[in-house]
């Protein structure tokens, strides 16, 4: 897989992000979501080597709208 080509798809946003870039998203921090990694918890991720980790923004929307209830 060729992450770099789905990291930045020249399209505005990138579809993926870092950890750091998720955290500040979801308003969490950096730890957070690695505790969350280490308890296989929280929003989807990709492993792209033992030090690169990617989330979908799509998939941070879902975590973070299933978290909310339902409530709008």
């Amino acid at each position: 897989m060729d992450w770099k080509k789905e990291v930045d798809r020249g399209e505005g946003r990138s579809e993926y992000c870092t950890t750091v870039g998720a955290a500040r998203y979801l308003g969490l921090s950096v730890g957070s979501l690695q505790n969350m990694r280490q308890k296989q918890e929280g929003p989807p991720y990709r492993k792209i080597s033992p030090r690169r980790i990617l989330y979908r923004y799509s998939d941070l929307d879902k975590y973070a709208w299933g978290k909310t209830g339902g409530a709008e």
